[in-house]
């Protein structure tokens, strides 16, 4: 009788464990998620040569991403699906926001002078790029795609 009364407190703490597990994966995976249209941009002061704003989001149908397009048309970075970046060569001044725009549907990881940004699929980053010293070249990483471009920060 007492072995009985092991094995069912064992298959109980089984069961618990078990549904414990299925909600942590589970919960984990929603935060991954990005919303479906992009969050309100806000500054996040941060001292590098390449300091974020953010976050990102879907741009999918947003007419928030048209503006934005439009806003930065002369400060965009494209990455298609191949995680070439178009343009490939860009020269900003100082402290400019520069539109980090993911054209692809796969989730990409972005470096710019070896600071990682996540990129859901078609999300963005506005990037304010500025350097204490100055001409500064920063190079871009796309996934695996490495110097697919640069930047020149200038006066």
């Amino acid at each position: 009788m007492n072995t009985k009364l092991w094995w069912v407190i064992g298959a109980i703490i089984a069961v618990v464990v078990a549904v414990w597990a299925v909600r942590w994966s589970r919960s984990d995976k929603s935060e991954e998620s990005p919303s479906p249209s992009p969050s309100l941009i806000s500054e996040v002061p941060v001292e590098s040569p390449a300091s974020g704003i953010g976050p990102s989001g879907s741009a999918n149908g947003n007419a928030n991403y048209t503006s934005l397009v439009d806003q930065y048309k002369d400060a965009r970075i494209q990455f298609d699906a191949h995680c070439q970046a178009i343009p490939s060569t860009v020269s900003i001044k100082n402290g400019t926001k520069i539109m980090f725009d993911n054209r692809s549907g796969d989730t990409r990881f972005i470096t710019i002078n070896g600071v990682s940004y996540r990129f859901p699929g078609y999300g963005y980053w506005i990037i304010p790029l500025t350097s204490t010293a100055l001409p500064k070249t920063l190079t871009l990483n796309c996934g695996s795609a490495v110097n697919v471009g640069t930047i020149m920060i200038q006066k």
